[in-house]
């Protein structure tokens, strides 16, 4: 009962209210997942970052089990920027392992196919993407990114490297991230890794063309020629 009222006061905007009720149904029943994923967006939606962190870490449930339940149930606003593994990507990423820290920084490697929601923009933009592939024979990944059907082919290396992708116009935007995987265990069999890692992902952010044009014409004239292929 507490979780729908939760749900129904989040569609009115009562995010605060939602909140309320989302934490009488953990008193409840403090490992449902759908409880734990419901409170921790309200926390964040409420801008209490380290009460969500908490709230999404959950109460001995499995965090890809969460993540799953977020991306496939959460109605929640799709941000302008992921940092991914950071602990508050819930309900905006997919098709990733769990987060650690890889290379000084929070992140989360792919499974192959991963996803990314991000609000749209009318005015079209750029999309940057932050991404490493540590891989034990040293060689680079080469990935496909794709958005709104525009794709891009990338190489990506050992270290850290941020991409762009110029985008058209759209509601809400949804990057797919494909890469083929390796097994840690399959090159070392003193491994207890047995995940199949695609690449690494640390932060995708939309910078829309609509800002742009405001503060930086000189930029929208550039990409706008990039755009057409002068």
């Amino acid at each position: 009962m507490w979780l729908a009222i939760g749900r129904l006061e989040l569609r009115r905007g009562n995010v605060a209210q939602a909140l309320s009720a989302f934490d009488s149904a953990f008193l409840i029943r403090p490992s449902y997942i759908p409880v734990n994923v419901s409170r921790g967006d309200a926390l964040r939606r409420l801008g209490n970052a380290d009460e969500a962190r908490r709230a999404f870490k959950g109460y001995y449930t499995d965090e890809l089990e969460m993540l799953e339940w977020a991306w496939q149930y959460l109605e929640t606003p799709h941000p302008t920027t992921v940092h991914v593994g950071d602990g508050l990507d819930f309900g905006y990423v997919h098709g990733m392992h769990a987060a650690e820290q890889q290379l000084g920084r929070r992140a989360r490697w792919t499974r192959g196919r991963a996803e990314v929601k991000l609000q749209g923009s009318a005015a079209g933009g750029r999309v940057l993407l932050t991404l490493a592939a540590p891989r034990p024979d040293g060689q680079p990944v080469a990935a496909k990114l794709c958005v709104v059907n525009t794709c891009r082919q990338v190489n990506v290396g050992a270290s850290w490297r941020t991409f762009e992708m110029i985008v058209p116009g759209a509601d809400a935007y949804r990057l797919v991230i494909s890469a083929p995987t390796f097994q840690p265990q399959a090159h070392d069999p003193r491994s207890a890794d047995s995940r199949e890692l695609g690449v690494l992902v640390e932060e995708v952010t939309l910078s829309s063309f609509a800002t742009a044009q405001q503060d930086e014409p000189w930029l929208v004239q550039l990409l706008e020629r990039r755009m057409a292929g002068q």
